[in-house]
């Protein structure tokens, strides 16, 4: 996921969401009469959903009807945005298979994992496993066609729990195993019972790499996130003491601890933290996410009080639900619950959407209370909230009735429509969708539609009149639109795709409301349209006053996206740089007046800064101090190469320029570290492009650590 931001000067651009709970658009099952459970779901760029689990007996996606080779099979289905199931297909052999994770590439490949007993086939591909339990990864196309399987595993129980992809379309999976495992040529022993596995694939499905932490007991890796440096983030479980590389935990009391560590892309552990509980801090919770800044956030359930590095939350009821967040350092920075006497909660699964918003699915009983949202049950429902940037809870609603709150995750499409999977036994209800199981468990899968406002604008500078065009972005196809051009107050259009004329000067914030005559969503781009009377010139400069010589940085700050510059340092009525953002070099003391004429070959500006740098004069004509005590060439006059040869009193670093008579930097011999003593650079008369230039004056000026020591001449004759 590609985080961008957008800066531009002198506009300021702040969006502001008011958010209303969303509805439940459509629910759908599968399963028969045996036990059928969805595990993970995930989703591509068009809104398609992919689903993974397993099930018994036989189970019907639409018209797809898929039959098990043994016990348990795996599945994967692939639904389009309104539920149609596209296509769906299954693998394993005669003994328990199971899907447990899920993850898509750009070109719509699915990835799956999970574990497998015996044989296993998938589509023309197949595995046995060494011992009991062995894990596979594996790949279909865009169609549900198998592309290939892996495996990795040894004599005994072995399982892959999670799988997330890069941006290079690399896998990273963790789980646990036990005694020995091989991951393609690599090999890991566990220290006591399972231990933790991370492990890397390429998109051909060969193991890169594979690393293990534990100790003496029972540790498991439950979920992995990567962020845009290919630096991978595990959640899991531990008992008594874990190591990590060079880092050790040890856990709280006799229960199992939660453990978050991360690693680089090389699969090296960088660090390791942990949190724990009164009782156990992890009913569930099964997810970790990362934000833009690369700040992870999990969730799940606990008991009593939990503890997150130096803050601790407590409980209230049997279980109730966490929420906590840590920097990419692996410092915990906040842990916040849920807080009624009678909530019994967990947390399952978290996802952030493009804007930072956090999103949470679990399941509760009785009363559930997340910021000023209270939902009620009385047997077990799910719920999905949202939590905004500023860690607000901002909605929350409730699904189910029977729902199995284990195996329960959800994902967010880039219109901010939410997927949810599981499994139900019972009766299900979510809005007016109730679903009946056939069996044990049934698989559901559901979207949740959340209004959500957005638009932008074909231009947002221009002159006075400035018309601009607005396109309505936003999701979940409203029926009513209500734009406020101007933050007046006063609705400006009613069209879904307007366009408004600014006849005067200003900057203007633009509202839209969004409504389908039940759900309404607004979004305000603050300070979004400038209007401006005419073509302005401006500029400035980094320095305006200094001792000689003083070199300059002048920074164009022209409105509207001028094409030609013309630059007057001296005020003398000669064009001195056409460059946008020149460096000009003052030689003489005095006060000079700068100007600035620029262009776009219609309309013109200019900008005069009377007096605007002042240059003060020095007694010596060479201008060393202590740094330097020699600078000088040889030969002078020269003709085509000249010896600068300098001294310097200690080590530091040295740029050394060639400037015209006008001021203007032509040629940078050198900007590096020097030790200190003496050194010499040959400069063979040409500029910056290595073009000779022509016979005259011309000055090298000599920096030491950022400060100028010294300006001396030197003739080309040629």
């Amino acid at each position: 996921m590609k985080k961008r931001i957008i800066l531009f000067v002198m506009v300021v651009f702040i969006s502001a969401l008011f958010s209303q709970a969303p509805d439940w658009k459509w629910a759908i099952q599968a399963g028969e009469s045996g036990w059928d459970s969805g595990c993970d779901i995930t989703v591509d760029s068009n809104g398609n959903s992919y689903v993974t689990g397993y099930f018994e007996g036989y189970i019907n996606f639409g018209s797809n009807t898929l039959t098990s080779n043994g016990d348990r099979d795996v599945f994967v289905a692939k639904l389009d945005v309104n539920s149609n199931c596209l296509w769906a297909t299954n693998a394993g052999g005669i003994s328990y298979d199971r899907g447990f994770s899920i993850a898509i590439d750009n070109n719509g490949n699915s990835y799956v994992t999970g574990d497998f007993k015996e044989t296993a086939t998938f589509g023309s591909y197949s595995l046995t496993s060494s011992g009991y339990n062995d894990i596979f990864v594996a790949k279909l196309d865009s169609n549900g066609n198998w592309l290939w399987a892996a495996q990795a595993g040894g004599n005994f129980l072995d399982s892959c729990n999670a799988l997330i992809m890069d941006d290079n379309d690399n896998i990273f999976v963790t789980g646990d195993f036990w005694e020995t495992s091989t991951f393609g040529s690599y090999s890991l022993t566990s220290s006591g019972n399972n231990d933790i596995f991370v492990a890397k694939l390429d998109v051909n499905g060969n193991w890169l790499w594979a690393i293990q932490a534990g100790g003496s007991s029972y540790d498991y890796g439950l979920a992995i996130a990567i962020d845009n440096y290919g630096n991978s983030y595990v959640k899991g479980l531990f008992h008594y003491t874990a190591t990590f590389g060079q880092y050790s935990l040890i856990a709280y009391g006799y229960d199992y601890n939660t453990f978050i560590a991360k690693l680089d892309a090389n699969g090296n552990w960088l660090w390791a933290t942990k949190a724990y509980g009164g009782i156990d801090v992890n009913y569930g919770g099964e997810t970790i996410a990362l934000d833009a800044n690369g700040n992870s956030y999990t969730t799940g359930g606990f008991s009593q009080t939990a503890t997150f590095g130096s803050r601790s939350v407590t409980g209230t009821g049997a279980s109730d639900i966490y929420l906590a967040k840590m920097d990419t350092n692996g410092n915990w920075l906040w842990a916040i619950t849920s807080g009624e006497s009678n909530d019994s909660g967990t947390g399952h699964g978290i996802s952030i959407d493009d804007y930072g918003n956090k999103y949470i699915v679990g399941g509760f009983a009785n009363t559930l209370t997340l910021g000023s949202n209270s939902l009620t049950c009385e047997t077990g429902d799910i719920f999905v909230a949202k939590m905004d940037t500023n860690d607000n809870w901002l909605w929350a609603v409730q699904g189910g009735e029977s729902v199995h709150a284990i195996n329960i995750d959800l994902v967010i499409d880039n219109l901010n429509n939410i997927f949810v999977a599981g499994d139900f036994w019972d009766i299900a209800t979510f809005g007016n969708s109730s679903l009946i199981s056939n069996g044990d468990r049934d698989i559901f899968v559901v979207r949740c539609g959340q209004y959500f406002s957005d638009f932008i604008a074909d231009i947002t500078l221009g002159y006075i009149p400035l018309t601009v065009n607005f396109s309505d972005l936003s999701a979940n196809n409203p029926t009513a639109w209500e734009w406020d051009f101007n933050y007046d107050g006063i609705i400006d259009s009613y069209e879904q795709h307007p366009t408004y004329i600014y006849s005067q000067s200003g900057i203007y914030t633009v509202l839209l409301t969004v409504s389908d005559g039940t759900n309404t969503d607004t979004k305000i781009n603050t300070n979004y349209i400038t209007v401006v009377d005419a073509f302005t010139a401006d500029f400035e400069a980094d320095i305006t006053s200094g001792l000689q010589p003083l070199e300059v940085q002048f920074t164009d700050l022209s409105l509207i996206d001028p094409t030609n510059w013309e630059w007057d340092f001296d005020n003398d009525g000669t064009v001195d740089s056409y460059e946008q953002n020149p460096i000009y070099l003052f030689l003489e003391e005095g006060a000079y007046t700068v100007s600035l004429t620029v262009s776009d070959g219609v309309n013109f500006d200019t900008e005069i800064k009377e007096d605007y740098i002042h240059i003060m004069g020095l007694n010596s004509d060479d201008c060393f101090v202590s740094l330097v005590t020699q600078l000088d060439n040889h030969p002078n006059p020269f003709n085509p190469a000249t010896t600068i040869n300098f001294s310097i009193q200690y080590n530091s670093k040295v740029d050394l320029s060639i400037f015209n008579i006008k001021g203007q930097k032509i040629k940078t011999l050198t900007n590096n570290e020097f030790t200190k003593g003496s050194h010499s650079i040959i400069w063979n008369g040409d500029d910056e492009f290595n073009n000779p230039v022509s016979s005259g004056i011309y000055y090298y000026k000599l920096n030491v650590d950022d400060k100028t020591e010294a300006v001396k001449k030197c003739l080309l004759l040629k």
